[in-house]
């Protein structure tokens, strides 16, 4: 099954509000880490700590610009990458 990008815009757009909890328009690093730690605590192998390096390493990847924050074009631009690395993008 493939997803286009206008399907991958339109989930952005409708999750994008429920993770910005302080309502700036960007997901602050500190913001995304709370998300990931909790992740990482419910699926991550038991008993392990939290990756900060590898944290740090993927959120620069996916801060284009460097701010230390996501903007949604940011998050839009990593789904995107994430669907082309797996075969999933529909061609348009």
């Amino acid at each position: 099954m493939s997803i286009t990008k206008e399907q991958i815009q339109q989930f952005v757009d409708a999750v994008f509000p429920t993770l910005d909890k302080d309502g700036s328009g960007f997901l602050e690093k500190e913001e995304v880490k709370g998300m990931a730690k909790n992740m990482h605590a419910k699926h991550g192998d038991e008993g392990s700590e939290f990756p900060e390096d590898k944290f740090d390493e993927a959120f620069g990847k996916i801060d284009a610009n460097g701010n230390g924050k996501l903007s949604k074009e940011e998050v839009f631009g990593f789904f995107v990458m994430v669907a082309e690395k797996r075969g999933k993008l529909a061609a348009e």
